[in-house]
């Protein structure tokens, strides 16, 4: 029963399920919203404007597709990178900030203390309860290494997470490139046909043509040797039959006939399905009517039939 359901299920159309194999790459590349991917599919699908869109060559208009292997990480690639080139300039920013401090309080440190020695690293180490602790020479010097050390780590990262992201990209792209290439292949496989009748257009066709007759020259060829099996099969067993119905009547005495007006003896299985079997000619009888005579006709008129009394 499931056979049978399933043998009645209609065969799935060539433009169908080239419309579906078009969406479904367009989707899986991000391309989907493209013209010449959405009105394809719509000319697919309604199986319209098919000579149209076959002028146009499907290795120039498909798009190129957006890989998304290798664009997030790329993506933080470049994000890191950008963050490590702000980091460089910070030590510098820095320590000029620092320094523009630990000056102005020098200047208060000189002007409150006219007689004693001056010296500005001292001051910038110590501050002198005039410069603030963030803006000592030893602090900020510890925050630039930190920052150096920042920048450092951040170029090696993006060195090795750029290197893979370039990697998966190569991969991705050839991958990519090769399926792009077996759409286009397959999209120009089925519009060829839809194209204007031209010379090459007409001898694919003819070529077509004669490919399927072969095919289906082929299966009839076998079916008329599977026939010619089966008849040949047939005539074994009626001729066992026949001398199975002889030992039968001769076991009970009996005498059958078994004349047949077929002979299976001449018959040949081989000439059984051929092409060239010629109907038996048949001619209508002729009667001759010279070689048999006939007498007068009676035309009188019969006697008159007796009534019996009874009693």
């Amino acid at each position: 029963m499931l056979a049978d359901i399933m043998a009645r299920e209609p065969k799935p159309q060539p433009n169908l399920i080239l419309a579906e194999s078009v969406e479904a790459w367009g989707n899986k590349y991000g391309q989907s919203e493209d013209g010449y991917i959405s009105g394809l599919v719509a000319a697919l699908r309604e199986n319209k404007n098919l000579h149209v869109w076959a002028t146009f060559d499907p290795v120039d208009y498909l798009p190129l597709p957006m890989l998304a292997n290798g664009s997030k990480l790329a993506g933080r690639v470049r994000k890191i990178t950008v963050l490590r080139n702000v980091l460089v300039f910070a030590p510098v920013a820095l320590t000029w900030i620092a320094v523009g401090q630990a000056t102005k309080g020098f200047q208060e440190y000189i002007q409150a203390n006219t007689t004693g020695v001056a010296n500005f690293l001292d001051f910038w180490q110590n501050g002198y309860d005039i410069l603030p602790p963030e803006y000592r020479i030893s602090e900020v010097a510890l925050v630039d290494a930190i920052i150096i050390l920042a920048v450092i780590a951040l170029t090696l990262i993006a060195s090795i997470l750029g290197g893979k992201a370039e990697k998966q990209t190569s991969g991705g792209e050839a991958f990519a490139d090769r399926e792009r290439t077996a759409l286009a292949i397959e999209i120009g496989l089925f519009m060829y046909d839809k194209q204007k009748p031209t010379a090459s257009v007409i001898n694919s066709s003819v070529a077509n043509s004669v490919a399927r007759l072969r095919t289906s020259t082929t299966a009839l060829e076998a079916s008329a040797k599977s026939l010619a099996a089966t008849a040949k099969n047939l005539v074994s067993a009626t001729k066992a039959l026949d001398k199975s119905a002889k030992d039968i009547a001769a076991k009970k005495g009996k005498k059958v006939r078994t004349e047949s007006s077929f002979d299976f003896d001449q018959f040949d299985s081989s000439n059984f399905g051929s092409s060239t079997y010629e109907a038996p000619k048949y001619e209508p009888a002729k009667f001759d009517f010279e070689k048999y005579e006939f007498g007068e006709l009676d035309a009188s008129e019969p006697a008159p039939k007796k009534k019996w009394k009874f009693r």
